[in-house]
């Protein structure tokens, strides 16, 4: 009796591996592992920029000048804790660093200022 594997028996083997490593590509293809993940990234990353930006309108409404002016734009010279600033904006990024990154990491997202002083971060409108 002849000992070791048979021909059939190495084929058979090696058609079951291929329909098996072609399945988990399909799978991870259609699912996009890996773009999901990126996108839990962002979306973490912007969750924690407007939690920042939220934080920094608190400071910005408790101060005297705040509550001297109603029609904050992106570009109004601000005064907060002392320390100015040339606008809104420059306020924001500079209590959140992170949203410096929305011009060259976040392109889809921008900074938004509205009447009231708070801003948030948004996707932009395709």
């Amino acid at each position: 009796m002849k000992k070791g594997i048979s021909l059939i028996v190495l084929v058979i083997t090696i058609i079951v591996m291929i329909i098996i490593a072609g399945a988990i590509i399909i799978s991870l293809n259609s699912t996009n592992v890996i773009n999901r993940a990126d996108e839990a990234v962002v979306a973490t990353d912007v969750s924690s920029m407007n939690d920042q930006l939220n934080m920094a309108y608190v400071d910005l409404k408790l101060e005297d000048a705040y509550r001297s002016k109603n029609d904050f734009t992106a570009e109004t010279a601000v005064t907060v804790n002392g320390q100015s600033y040339a606008s809104v904006k420059a306020y924001y990024e500079a209590f959140a660093p992170a949203i410096k990154d929305l011009a060259t990491k976040y392109t889809a997202y921008e900074l938004v200022v509205n009447g009231s002083g708070a801003a948030s971060v948004v996707k932009k409108a395709e």
